[in-house]
């Protein structure tokens, strides 16, 4: 008996390729099939500007806007340093001693002769050297002497103050050295 080829009934309707052609597949997706354009592949930019808004946040924070410690803007005097007259008497300085207490307090000496407990009791008391009976003038040297290690917004004030009380020629003075070990 000669074998027969049982063939499978679903293979049967289908007619079987040449042998010499090569069968192409052609996938075509399901969208195409439906009518709907693919999606556009775009980047997202809501985290990108997120991120610039909160970087832009934190330098605006943490710019200094403000003038360094140390920068004083003051008129320096102009002239070639020649001395007085003898016509002119040298006024005579009004020393303010400013000397560190504490981490942050400051003793304010005016003088050889007074102390301010407040810078607005110094200015109250410079202003009060000016008038009955005339101590200094206005136009009389205010030296600020800084001792040791005064802080700058102690010097600060006592421009301030001497400003405020009317004196026009407020200066700085250096501190004078002090021997070791003290």
């Amino acid at each position: 008996m000669a074998a027969e080829k049982q063939v499978h009934p679903s293979s049967a309707m289908q007619p079987t390729p040449p042998a010499s052609a090569e069968s192409t597949v052609h996938h075509t997706p399901a969208r195409r099939k439906r009518g709907r354009t693919p999606p556009r592949i775009g980047l997202n930019l809501t985290p990108l500007i997120d991120v610039v808004f909160q970087l832009m946040v934190y330098f605006v924070v943490t710019a200094g806007f403000w003038t360094d410690e140390g920068v004083l803007t003051t008129r320096m005097p102009q002239g070639g340093g020649r001395p007085p007259s003898a016509l002119e008497l040298p006024a005579q300085p009004l020393n303010l001693i400013l000397e560190p207490q504490g981490p942050a307090g400051v003793r304010i000496a005016i003088g050889d002769f007074d102390e301010a407990a407040t810078f607005d009791e110094l200015a109250r008391k410079l202003a009060s050297l000016q008038q009955d009976p005339v101590i200094y003038k206005s136009d009389d040297p205010v030296y600020i002497r800084p001792q040791g290690q005064v802080r700058w917004q102690h010097v600060v004030n006592a421009l301030n103050a001497a400003i405020r009380a009317g004196f026009t020629q407020v200066r700085f003075v250096q501190p004078s050295p002090q021997p070791p070990g003290q």
